[in-house]
């Protein structure tokens, strides 16, 4: 756990200074390749993704999905993980956002199973499930705490080991 430690100082040091880019690359992606979704699972980043629902198309750019898929296609989204946000000094509503991204996935699978999120505020990770038409939103955890950033970890492999074939 040698690139958790130190991307987590990396953070401490870091959070009330890092733009969204920064907090993304010296750390989110830490936390990616330590969680190491697999085959037939990939993360895309920064992706359109669109679905229409009733008369209503919804369209979002994803900061990070994490979905079955063929080289850019993307075909079973079951992951959300987006806005990530300065903690201080942030604009936007990362709940709508992030919400809107998981009715997108909800439609597009179209198979009565709930769909996972996540924002991120700083240092703060907000985990989310929307079954139908109910969503719950998780108390944060605080990633520059060494147990909540394993419980991050943690609650990401557990999200993968749901959707395994």
């Amino acid at each position: 756990m040698y690139f958790l430690e130190a991307a987590r100082q990396d953070l401490i040091e870091n959070t009330d200074y890092w733009n969204e880019e920064e907090l993304k690359m010296h750390f989110i992606s830490v936390i990616m390749l330590i969680v190491r979704f697999k085959n037939p699972f990939k993360v895309y980043y920064n992706r359109e993704i669109e679905a229409e629902k009733g008369d209503f198309l919804i369209k979002t750019e994803a900061d990070m999905l994490v979905s079955k898929g063929i080289g850019d296609l993307i075909e079973t989204p079951y992951f959300f993980l987006h806005e990530y946000k300065r903690e201080k000094k942030y604009s936007g509503d990362p709940i709508g956002q992030m919400l809107g991204g998981m009715l997108i996935a909800q439609v597009r699978n179209n198979d009565g199973k709930p769909v996972y999120g996540c924002y991120v505020q700083g240092r703060y990770w907000y985990f989310a499930i929307l079954q139908g038409t109910e969503y719950v939103i998780n108390n944060s955890l605080n990633s520059t705490k060494i147990e909540d950033a394993q419980r991050i970890i943690a609650v990401l492999r557990e999200i993968q080991q749901l959707f395994k074939p």
